[in-house]
């Protein structure tokens, strides 16, 4: 192991998705992904989540001892997906004195999206001039998704709520640039509207990597017993 990077083990279940990955840094800056899998088998988390985990470290000869913190994606999302990767992520650091970094997973793909957005406008898909926010959504079970919205010029933590229709959002349409696994359901549900949006969006680990980075360096951990997901019943699913 390199002394003069950290490592910290990234965890994403809060979707159907099941993903885990190895993020290195040595600042906020400069890091990277080091190794990722990522198993698209919908809600298997149970089945293949400490597999794939051991299956990483084993690769890159990293003991648990090794990372510097587990990061875990806090929600939004579902039950089970969020119960087993709190679990897990919970017994992991418990077991190897690290600690644990709970990241919010829509601010996670907006950060992607503000970062994305800036290529997209450089390959001139969209106006520069229309976007003023980015909104990330996700796919929920009924006729809604939950979403986090915030201004481009000023991005903070977002508020997290449901909607079906874009008016809802209070914005004019072209205005919004749009990211997550919910952007399909949100465009069926808005036929008449034509979502600016990232194509390419996947739900993976790696998406964590810099806002727990961040939560890293300002030694923003979360405390093994005050670790609690944010559910998607949480908003009435």
């Amino acid at each position: 192991m390199n002394q003069s990077h950290k490592y910290i083990l990234l965890i994403e279940t809060a979707t159907e998705i099941c993903s885990v990955a190895i993020g290195c840094y040595i600042n906020r800056d400069n890091y990277n992904i080091v190794d990722e899998l990522t198993i698209d088998k919908s809600m298997s988390h149970s089945e293949v989540l400490t597999v794939a985990i051991a299956t990483l470290i084993a690769k890159h000869n990293l003991p648990f001892k090794d990372f510097s913190a587990i990061a875990i994606s806090g929600g939004p999302g579902t039950y089970t997906g969020l119960r087993i990767g709190f679990a897990t992520a919970k017994g992991i650091a418990f077991g190897s004195n690290i600690k644990l970094i709970v990241v919010d997973t829509l601010r996670s793909w907006i950060d992607f999206g503000l970062q994305n957005l800036k290529n997209v406008q450089r390959n001139e898909k969209i106006k520069d001039n229309n976007i003023t926010h980015i909104c990330a959504v996700m796919s929920s079970r009924r006729m809604e998704v939950i979403y986090g919205i915030t201004a481009i010029n000023n991005p903070s933590t977002p508020t997290i709520s449901t909607i079906s229709k874009i008016s809802e959002l209070g914005l004019m349409d072209n205005n919004i640039f749009f990211i997550g696994n919910g952007v399909t359901k949100l465009q069926e549900m808005n036929p008449n509207i034509a979502l600016q949006f990232l194509n390419s969006f996947k739900v993976r680990a790696s998406l964590l990597l810099p806002n727990a980075i961040q939560l890293h360096l300002e030694g923003e951990y979360t405390h093994l017993h005050n670790a609690t997901p944010m559910y998607i019943r949480a908003f009435g699913q």
